[in-house]
Formats: C-alpha cells, sequence, structure tokens
C-alpha cells in the first residue's frame, strides 16, 4: 500500500514538474521578443514600363507567370516595343529560357520576324532595370496580317 501511494505521488510531481517546464519555455520563448532579419536570396524579376509605337498593339504584361502578350490587329512594316524588366532582389537572375507560344496569325513561315534585346544567357544584377526591346517585322507586303503571341521567359538564381 505504502508503494503505491509513493508510486502516485512521485507520478503527480512528475505531471507537476512536466506541466511547469512547459509553461515556463512557453513564456520565456514569447516574452523574450526580439528583430531579426532573415535574408532569403531570392530573384525578383518585375515588367514595367511597357510602350509601344502602334495604336493597332494590345499589350499585357503577366507579372506572375512571366510572359508578355502581344495582340497585333494589322501588322504594318515594323513594331517597335519595349518593356522594362527589373530585378529587385537581392541576388542575381539569370534568363535560363526564352520562348513564344500560343501564336496565333495568318503569316506563313518566313513572313514576320520577331528581334528581341535580352535572350537566353542574360544576366539582370540585384537592383539592375534591363530595356527589353522587341522589333516585329513585317517581310511582305501584304497589309492584312495579324500576329498574336506571348513571349515566355523563365528565370534562375545565378552565383558566380
Amino acid at each position: 500500500m505504502k508503494k503505491s501511494i509513493n508510486y502516485i505521488i512521485f507520478i503527480i510531481l512528475l505531471i507537476v514538474l512536466v506541466i511547469s517546464m512547459t509553461l515556463s519555455v512557453l513564456f520565456l520563448k514569447y516574452k523574450d521578443q526580439g528583430k531579426f532579419n532573415l535574408s532569403r536570396k531570392k530573384f525578383d524579376i518585375v515588367f514595367t514600363n511597357a510602350i509601344v509605337n502602334d495604336e493597332n498593339v494590345k499589350f499585357k504584361i503577366n507579372n506572375e507567370k512571366k510572359y508578355i502578350h502581344i495582340d497585333i490587329s494589322k501588322l504594318p512594316k515594323e513594331i517597335q516595343l519595349s518593356v522594362d524588366i527589373k530585378n529587385i532582389a537581392n541576388i542575381d537572375a539569370l534568363v535560363k529560357n526564352f520562348s513564344y507560344s500560343n501564336i496565333d496569325t495568318n503569316a506563313q513561315e518566313g513572313e514576320v520576324s520577331i528581334t528581341t534585346s535580352i535572350n537566353n544567357g542574360e544576366i539582370i544584377k540585384k537592383g539592375e532595370a534591363k530595356k527589353l526591346n522587341i522589333v516585329i517585322k513585317n517581310n511582305t507586303n501584304k497589309e492584312d496580317l495579324f500576329y498574336n503571341f506571348n513571349i515566355n521567359y523563365l528565370f534562375e538564381e545565378y552565383n558566380l
């Protein structure tokens, strides 16, 4: 009988000790609040300041998915567009992949040429803005061409 009473007292004291230790750790953790900066090394690319020189062009930027949609209802001899690409983060970014997608046109292959000033392998340094110049040329004398497409960019972290 005496052993069972000692055992019960021991268990109760153990439970009280565990609860008191838990509460003391919690109170100390929430009492000592301070500042600390967690610097995440991540690039953040933003497309801004879109400029186009033709009223037949609709221009849409999607910063979340990193693409530019260009909708040309009537393609003249040449269209020039520009967009600022800014890296607003604390690490350099590399253009890993650059491509065109969702192309909808009545032009045949070779009738339209597209050139861009930022391609695969380009590095955009932290805090830097680069001007993306896009030139779309109509290589024919046709005036009824339309051209709709996306320019997609895939970026990755760049370390020297």
